[in-house]
């Protein structure tokens, strides 16, 4: 069935792609389109039917079946000369007259635009074969969040975060300063990276860790990190970015698992600021650092998130020279066992030291896909799954209670922080026109959600609520606009007290509370009173 199914997708794109090369060679031809495209509609017809009749009789579209990818390039460049042969032939026979710009150049550009995604959809396919268990990302994810941690998004992260005193893990005997790992670090390992040092020695008790005990690398390799003694490990420095790591995760499951429960992984990484400092600082005109951070993310950021390129993407670049935002790096860290001690900026480089506080989370999977479902509370306490556009950095919900417990909720009682670092600019736009709601539609079309009514929250955030408003606001299904953009009440007292308000006059003329909550949530959205942070 699955190689049915790819045959159709490539038959499918091989349409599209002679139909997008004659569109092409039609453009270049002296000739306006106009007159190009009645003249040769049916011929062109005729062409794509035997263009899909030899290119199934030889087999073109067997893509993941073979061996290596020159027998790929050979059959196809095969069958279309002998296709070329063919139409010429027919040309011949019955004396007819076409443009041999047009059908040398549309079977040129068709045959080239085969190639590179027959090179793409072949690596590809090859890649998830060989690595079964290297996620694929959906168009539709649930996002499954830790059961310890709140759902509800909050505060910011300031550039630098420090332990308010120096951090020691749990060791069984004392040690002299002469078996610490303090002197050799300070006069080998990090003798020529003095801030590196000082920002570990500053957060750290780094006389009371056996150098014995202590591994200090610059490694993106897994196996150097693999042959270490499983749960031996008080301390772990990496100096090498993350940036390189081929696979992040297992590799930082591999330190995880060298690692005793409370013991220290110090590493680094670079930035999506800082990679866009390095570009800026290059000595280039302004308009070649633009293009070369358009490509940067087309190449480095897009197509790894993509199924079609992700296999490519990744047997290309081995992994090496990733963007990761500041919010994916802390959340896998989160992700594979690790919890935050301080983090610095240091040499145009984000240094964090972790320490072990669990196992890691292998069977959660971490927010890839563009729309996600969320658990929320609905009509009778029961649990329905909401629809929400991504508008965070990957990895953004392991950070939730990292930053509950250094940060709080915001103020205005939304339960979105101001200045956010786990959002994107994209998700920034999406918010501030509310276009991240969109998708709770299907919500409204599916009967969890009304067009108004009271928050879809988290099972969390709903236990914080007073119990009188647990059970009124579940007596009827939540809504997709909430009573505080009508009421324009956004505090979180006067959230509450705006739901509150709303479910009183509902009980009293539930029609008609609905439609005016509704236009008044309208005005004030277009009217710019209310804005969705």
């Amino acid at each position: 069935m699955g190689k049915t199914i790819n045959r159709l997708t490539y038959t499918i794109l091989d349409i599209l792609i002679v139909a997008i090369s004659f569109m092409i060679v039609a453009w270049i031809k002296p000739a306006t389109i106009r007159v190009v495209l009645p003249q040769y509609a049916l011929p062109f017809m005729i062409f794509v039917f035997t263009w899909l009749l030899f290119s199934s009789i030889g087999d073109k579209y067997r893509v993941i079946e073979e061996d290596n990818f020159i027998s790929i390039v050979v059959r196809t460049l095969g069958i279309n000369i002998f296709i070329v042969a063919f139409t010429l032939s027919l040309l011949l026979i019955f004396k007819v007259s076409f443009s041999r710009l047009i059908i040398f150049g549309t079977i040129i550009i068709s045959t080239t635009l085969e190639i590179v995604f027959f090179f793409m959809f072949y690596y590809t396919q090859k890649f998830f074969i060989d690595n079964p268990s290297f996620a694929k990302t959906p168009m539709v994810m649930e996002l499954n969040v830790p059961p310890s941690v709140n759902n509800e998004e909050v505060t910011n992260l300031s550039t630098k975060v420090y332990k308010k005193s120096r951090y020691l893990p749990k060791v069984e005997t004392s040690i002299s300063l002469k078996e610490s790992i303090l002197t050799p670090l300070l006069n080998n390992y990090l003798d020529s990276k003095e801030k590196v040092f000082e920002f570990v020695n500053a957060n750290i008790v780094l006389e009371g860790i056996n150098r014995n005990k202590s591994t200090i690398i610059s490694t993106s390799t897994q196996y150097n990190i693999d042959h270490l003694e499983r749960a031996s490990q008080e301390i772990v420095i990496n100096l090498h970015p993350m940036n390189d790591y081929r696979r992040i995760n297992k590799f930082l499951i591999s330190i995880n698992k060298s690692m005793k429960i409370g013991s220290i992984f110090v590493g680094n990484a670079e930035t999506l600021f800082q990679r866009q400092q390095r570009f800026l600082s290059k000595k280039y005109p302004r308009v070649i650092k633009s293009i070369f951070r358009i490509l940067d993310f087309i190449i480095n950021r897009a197509f790894p998130k993509m199924n079609a390129t992700k296999g490519i993407y990744f047997a290309i670049t081995k992994g090496r020279n990733r963007p990761l935002s500041k919010c994916e790096i802390l959340g896998r860290l989160y992700f594979c066992g690790f919890e935050v001690i301080a983090t610095d900026s240091i040499h145009n480089k984000i240094f964090f030291i972790m320490k072990k506080v669990k196992e890691p989370s292998e069977d959660v999977s971490p927010s890839y896909a563009p729309i996600f479902k969320m658990d929320r509370v609905g009509k009778h306490k029961k649990l329905i799954k909401v629809y929400k556009m991504r508008t965070m950095h990957p990895y953004a919900e392991y950070l939730q209670k990292y930053l509950i417990e250094n940060f709080g909720y915001s103020k205005d009682g939304t339960g979105r922080p101001a200045n956010d670092f786990r959002i994107t600019n994209w998700g920034k736009f999406l918010r501030k026109y509310w276009l991240d709601e969109l998708p709770q539609l299907i919500n409204l079309v599916k009967g969890d959600l009304k067009l108004v009514g009271v928050r879809p929250i988290s099972k969390m955030r709903f236990s914080e609520f007073p119990r009188d408003m647990q059970d009124l606001r579940t007596e009827d299904k939540p809504g997709c606009i909430p009573p505080y953009v009508a009421l324009l009440m956004k505090d979180e007292k006067q959230n509450i007290e705006a739901e509150r308000i709303y479910l009183k006059e509902k009980a009293k003329r539930p029609a008609w509370t609905d439609i005016k909550y509704f236009w008044l949530a309208i005005f004030n959205i277009l009217s710019n009173r209310i804005r969705s942070e």
